[in-house]
């Protein structure tokens, strides 16, 4: 985060590191934990069965596209 404000904001604008770039570099990305593993899906598998779904598992979720 502290690399991209610093390329965000540009060289003259303030910015302040709550880490160290030695945290950052090799330990902040193995502790991030995917937001669907964050989130809670409940509401999402109760809409899916009120739309009649009941494969859940099988469902096609959308992907995100490059296009």
């Amino acid at each position: 985060m502290a690399l991209m404000t610093k390329h965000i904001e540009g060289p003259t604008s303030r910015h302040f590191q709550l880490y160290t770039k030695e945290f950052f570099v090799n330990e902040m990305w193995a502790h991030a934990i995917p937001e669907m593993q964050r989130s809670n899906l409940v509401s999402c598998v109760i809409q899916l069965k009120a739309l009649g779904i009941d494969n859940i598992l099988g469902f096609d979720w959308p992907a995100f596209s490059i296009t």
